[in-house]
């Protein structure tokens, strides 16, 4: 071996050591993604090691030849080394280390050719792909602003000939008879002024007799009852300037959804050509109104009308029946404080009160035992299109802090246990305040968790599937904490969220789809949801505030 392969392969040995040692140390690219690689060619010291000529040599040992390693260390040593600080390590010849570590850097150099070039040659062929994407996109979008103008302007145009046509039209009828009406008193004057003129003709040269001949005939004729001619002011129509609010013509016009838009929906399928199928939520207020007090729970009774619990005091509550536009039809007093409610096909309420008892309230505001869930305490009620009963409950000890495994129990209409659930995932305790609960189209349970902050999901038989902690793909402002669900005929779940001022849509395998009502729509604090029966969503609020909304998802 020549003296300048011998000290190329030291130096090699060397960098290859310091490399070990410091792999878990390099730097992070925050632009790839990818640790970076240093150069530790300066880092001999580091060995307490030092290179004399052609020749690395120990500083601990009066300069003895460094021709071993230590593979416990893992760094270069020399012969005394080995016999004192090292004398219980393992250690192996360095030319043997040398060509061992020059093989497995080879092996290293083959995994950073094979896979990080590749991904980052995929990347770049990413990122060059998107900015092909993203400029045949903006093109497009500013196509479909400029033909969005276009059709617009069109529209107006037609509006504007509209409305003149229709002035020029009233404007020649009007004309029309004005001037017949101005023919007829013209004539009349005429017929007026020769009378007059004939008669002090005749008085002129007339005598006593004929003088009364000429008054008696005179006035039977100006005193005719001759109506006079009905003199109508008529005036151009008034054009009644629409103030559209700038904001409004925005809204007619179009917007732009950013990535950062809290509204945008997430992506729910991938279609043919490998791009996201993005669904459309078209949402849009029906009709709002306010009742004045914290609604505590809210669920319809037909299209047009909904029962609302609304908070009295601290531990009070009462029932009130409203219609979509705001009327108050009917309200019923009750000594309970409902947390939750179901109406039965017959339209009765099934309540809960956090107590051992689910009562049934009659329209009549009678109130009665339903079924006794000792030792629980019922929380949430849910009445499925399959005329079952599905409540949640509580475990009633007084013991602080004490969590069993939330029950779900399923009953008839007439109270009698079908299917008790037991699940380790749904855990409820004796703080927990809101534990509301729905089956949607394939009978999977959504139990919504206010303290837990999360929506736990168990098929019919009460096997876990998944939770739904709040949408993923978006930064909420504040903690996911559901305070009630409902779900559609599609099996989409609506969940209010009243910390972020959001109903969030999520499909019915727990993905998020939109917002679909946001603060920007005037929405604070929702505390209550429920679906008719045509598919219109009606949203209550702490602050009283109710909303009924029609929405569809367009693919």
């Amino acid at each position: 071996m020549s003296r300048r392969q011998s000290e190329r392969e030291e130096k090699d040995l060397i960098m290859n050591c310091t490399e070990d040692e410091n792999k878990t140390n390099e730097p992070f690219d925050e632009v790839t993604g990818c640790q970076t690689f240093l150069d530790h060619s300066d880092n001999m010291q580091d060995f307490r090691v030092d290179r004399r000529g052609s020749k690395v040599v120990c500083l601990e040992h009066d300069y003895q030849a460094v021709d071993m390693y230590c593979i416990t260390c893992n760094f270069p040593v020399c012969l005394m080394c080995t016999k004192e600080k090292h004398n219980q390590h393992e250690c192996e010849q360095l030319t043997i280390m040398a060509k061992r570590k020059r093989f497995e850097l080879y092996k290293r150099f083959d995994v950073v050719k094979g896979e990080r070039l590749n991904k980052l040659k995929n990347s770049l062929e990413k990122v060059a792909q998107n900015q092909i994407n993203y400029n045949q996109r903006l093109e497009q979008v500013i196509m479909e602003i400029k033909i969005k103008a276009e059709e617009m302007k069109e529209e107006i145009d037609k509006i504007r000939d509209k409305l003149i046509d229709e002035v020029k039209e009233k404007s020649s009828d009007d004309q029309l008879k004005l001037k017949k009406l101005s023919k007829q008193i013209e004539k009349e004057i005429k017929q007026i002024q020769q009378l007059l003129q004939e008669n002090e003709e005749r008085l002129a040269e007339a005598d006593d007799l004929d003088i009364i001949n000429i008054i008696f005939h005179f006035d039977q004729i100006v005193l005719q009852d001759i109506p006079m001619p009905i003199v109508t002011t008529r005036h151009p129509p008034v054009f009644i300037n629409s103030q559209v609010h700038q904001k409004n013509f925005r809204d007619l016009y179009g917007s732009l959804m950013h990535s950062s838009d809290r509204r945008q929906s997430s992506m729910a399928s991938v279609g043919e050509d490998g791009q996201p199928i993005i669904p459309e939520v078209k949402a849009d207020i029906i009709s709002s109104f306010t009742c004045d007090e914290y609604i505590h729970a809210i669920h319809t009774v037909d299209p047009n009308t909904a029962w609302m619990v609304t908070r009295v005091g601290i531990w009070g509550t009462k029932l009130h029946l409203y219609n979509k536009d705001g009327k108050q039809i009917k309200s019923i007093s009750t000594n309970c404080y409902i947390e939750d409610m179901a109406t039965t096909p017959s339209g009765d309420i099934l309540a809960t009160e956090a107590g051992i008892y689910v009562k049934k309230i009659y329209q009549n505001g009678k109130v009665e035992d339903f079924a006794d869930v000792s030792p629980y305490k019922a929380c949430g009620i849910h009445a499925t299109k399959h005329g079952d009963v599905i409540v949640t409950l509580k475990h009633g000890s007084s013991q602080p802090g004490m969590i069993k495994k939330g029950r779900i129990m399923k009953l008839t209409m007439e109270g009698n246990i079908l299917q008790v659930i037991d699940n380790k995932n749904v855990k409820f305790n004796k703080y927990t305040s809101k534990i509301h609960v729905v089956e949607n189209i394939n009978q999977d349970i959504w139990v919504m968790e206010e303290f837990n902050q999360c929506i736990v999901v168990l098929d019919k038989n009460g096997k876990y599937k998944f939770t739904y902690k709040g949408p993923e793909e978006y930064e909420m402002s504040e903690e996911f904490i559901p305070y009630d669900i409902a779900h559609d005929h599609r099996g989409n779940i609506l969940v209010a969220d009243c910390h972020n001022q959001a109903i969030h849509l999520v499909n019915k395998r727990g993905r998020f789809l939109q917002y679909i009502l946001l603060e920007q729509d005037r929405l604070y604090h929702p505390s209550s949801v429920t679906v008719d029966s045509e598919g219109k969503l009606w949203v209550g609020c702490n602050c009283g505030q109710v909303f009924v909304m029609k929405y569809q998802i367009l693919y």
